[in-house]
C-alpha cells in the first residue's frame, strides 16, 4: 500500500567509498604520462589503500605514466609481494613498462 510506495521513493544507490576512488585512478591511467605531476600521491595510494581492486589500478596508473613514473619503482616492488593476485600482477607489468620506458626514452640517449 501506501508505505510500499513511500519506500520506493526514499531508495538511494550507495557507491562504496573504494568504487570512487577506483573510478579516479582509472581516470590517472587514462591521462598517461600527463599524471606524471600526481607521482608522489600515486605512490603514497599504493602503500596505504586497502582496497586491491584499487592498488592494482594504481600500479596500472603508475605504469601508464611511464619515466616519469620511476620515483614509484621502490613501491611498486614492494606491491609484486602483495598478497592479491592482480595486484602482484599489475605492479610487475608497471615495473617492467616503467623500466623498459626509461630506458630507451629520448632522454636515455642523450647522454
Amino acid at each position: 500500500g501506501a508505505i510500499e510506495r513511500h519506500q520506493s521513493v526514499l531508495r538511494f544507490r550507495f557507491t562504496p567509498a573504494s568504487a570512487v576512488r577506483y573510478r579516479a585512478i582509472m581516470g590517472y591511467r587514462a591521462l598517461g604520462v600527463a599524471a606524471k605531476d600526481n607521482v608522489p600521491a600515486l605512490i603514497q595510494a599504493l602503500c596505504c589503500e586497502k582496497s586491491p581492486a584499487v592498488r592494482a589500478a594504481i600500479a596500472t596508473a603508475l605504469g601508464t605514466i611511464g619515466p616519469p613514473a620511476e620515483a614509484a619503482l621502490p613501491a611498486l616492488a614492494k606491491a609484486a609481494e602483495d598478497s592479491n593476485a592482480e595486484v602482484r600482477r599489475n605492479a610487475l607489468l608497471a615495473i617492467v613498462n616503467i623500466q623498459r620506458s626509461v630506458e630507451t626514452s629520448p632522454q636515455t640517449f642523450r647522454r
